[in-house]
């Protein structure tokens, strides 16, 4: 009888984790991220900003489960996307409406960064504004980039 439960009981905890792993996926994700090219292509650009990138594409493909999981600072803006920065590391991240990382990134000046980004989020600026705005107050950075990337880091 025992081990009919511990059985089920196991049983339960797969389909639940195979549920997980579907819903990601049917969302669109590749490890929380919206695509694999988009996770390289922004590997290949901000893998220089900080220590733990430089040299390991796995710590920067799970920068954005740490960094949501991390005691941190986030909004959701107008745009449907959830902007979260870690003030103790200067990580930012942008999540698209599904949860999925469209890009992880560390600006060279974390704080005033993140300022402004709240500042624009409250003075109702949206996305497709900031874009439309030549791209002025808009870091190309935070958009998906799902170019194919013919050589993997080409400038490694």
């Amino acid at each position: 009888m025992k081990t009919t439960k511990i059985f089920k009981g196991f049983i339960f905890f797969i389909s639940v984790m195979l549920l997980s792993v579907s819903a990601v996926y049917a969302a669109g994700g590749w490890n929380g991220w919206t695509s694999e090219t988009n996770a390289a292509n922004h590997y290949c650009k901000h893998r220089n900003e900080d220590s733990g990138w430089a040299n390991d594409t796995q710590r920067y493909y799970e920068a954005p489960q740490e960094l949501a999981q991390s005691s941190t600072d986030s909004f959701v803006g107008k745009d449907g996307r959830t902007y979260r920065f870690n003030s103790a590391t200067g990580i930012f991240g942008v999540y698209n409406a599904n949860g999925l990382a469209i890009t992880i990134f560390k600006p060279s000046n974390p704080s005033t960064y993140w300022k402004n980004k709240v500042d624009q989020n409250s003075q109702g600026t949206s996305h497709d504004e900031l874009r439309s705005n030549s791209g002025s107050l808009l870091d190309a950075s935070e958009d998906e980039d799902n170019t194919p990337n013919s050589g993997y880091c080409s400038n490694k």
